[in-house]
């Protein structure tokens, strides 16, 4: 097996005084799709944000791509390589969508030229809409939006948090196929936070299964692509 791409280890993290993460340990290989699974309120959303930079851990290591991020900052981490789509989308509503996905180019300066073919091809209504404000497009259109801003950066690691949330089930079905694609086209590996059942089925190549701020379990193959294993740790 290759060396990981991403390893964290002891993941300890929170907010305030509060500590949500209780000693997270996870790999993910180049170009693998990895689900971390579990009900609302067990620290996933969380641990993306800790790995993005976005929360400061109190204890543990993220290595990516054999380095050492665990104190760089969010800006540092995505011109490293690593893509994040936000819950929520997060769109930037007052600019055009081409301003948005200018926004993206920054994380890429002096890795990769951005790709506007690759993310056109994807996304074909961006280019259709470029001149449109992101904040009149539809959940499902931002959402497309927000995937393709991380894209353009060509990071080598995606983290994709909650993609489904307020999004008609069509529309999900579209964002599976492209992610899925885009990690075969380019080796990107994606770590991807999620609820839907059909998503994780349709997308990961294994799972965890997240508990209290802990991994508790760990889903192979033939696990998670299995609606019954899968809904067993989504239910409350």
């Amino acid at each position: 097996m290759s060396d990981p791409l991403l390893k964290v280890t002891g993941l300890r993290g929170g907010y305030g005084g509060e500590t949500v993460l209780q000693g997270v340990d996870l790999t993910i290989a180049p170009g693998e799709i990895v689900a971390v699974i579990g009900r609302n309120g067990v620290g996933k959303s969380t641990l993306m944000r800790t790995l993005t930079g976005l929360l400061k851990p109190s204890d543990g290591r993220i290595l990516f791509n054999g380095r050492d991020m665990t104190s760089q900052s969010a800006d540092a981490r995505a011109r490293g390589g690593v893509g994040y789509i936000p819950q929520g989308r997060e769109v930037f509503p007052e600019l055009t969508v081409r301003e948005n996905l200018l926004v993206g180019e920054v994380a890429g300066q002096g890795r990769a030229k951005p790709d506007y073919d690759m993310v056109y091809r994807f996304f074909p209504i961006l280019k259709d809409r470029s001149r449109q404000r992101a904040g009149t497009m539809s959940g499902g259109q931002q959402q497309q939006l927000a995937i393709a801003r991380a894209m353009i950066g060509n990071p080598r690691l995606m983290l994709l948090d909650e993609p489904s949330e307020g999004i008609q089930p069509s529309i999900i079905k579209d964002i599976a196929r492209n992610v899925r694609t885009l990690n075969q086209e380019t080796g990107v590996a994606v770590l991807l936070v999620e609820q839907n059942l059909d998503l994780i089925v349709s997308l990961a190549d294994r799972g965890h299964v997240m508990e209290k701020g802990r991994i508790v379990a760990d889903l192979g193959f033939d696990e998670i692509r299995s609606r019954q294993e899968v809904r067993k740790h989504l239910t409350i």
